[in-house]
C-alpha cells in the first residue's frame, strides 16, 4: 500500500500545473486549457500560426492561476506533429 506521501505528491503537481493541449490546423488552432484546481478545460480558438496571441492566452491563464493558487504555477503543453507543429515547436526553442 501506497505512503501518505506518495499519494500527495501528484495532487501537489495537479494544484500547480497549467495543463495546454493544441490542435492544430491551417484554419484555426484550437487551445484547451486546464487551470489548477479545475476540473474543466477552456476551449479558445485562435487564428492559425498566431503565436503571439497563444502566448498570451498561455500566461494570461498562467498569471490567473498563480493569483489564485498563491504560488508559481508551471505550463505543460502538448500538440501534434506535422507542420505547424514543427514550426511551434521551432518558435519555442528559439524563444529559450
Amino acid at each position: 500500500m501506497p505512503s501518505h506521501d506518495d499519494i500527495a505528491i501528484p495532487v501537489i503537481l495537479e494544484d500547480t500545473t497549467l495543463y495546454v493541449a493544441i490542435e492544430l490546423s491551417g484554419k484555426s488552432w484550437v487551445v484547451g486549457v486546464k487551470t489548477p484546481g479545475s476540473g474543466k478545460v477552456g476551449l479558445h480558438v485562435l487564428k492559425p500560426s498566431d503565436t503571439p496571441a497563444l502566448i498570451a492566452l498561455i500566461e494570461r491563464n498562467r498569471e490567473v492561476a498563480s493569483n489564485k493558487t498563491g504560488s508559481a504555477v508551471r505550463v505543460i503543453c502538448c500538440h501534434e506533429a506535422g507542420f505547424e507543429g514543427f514550426w511551434l515547436a521551432r518558435e519555442s526553442a528559439q524563444k529559450n
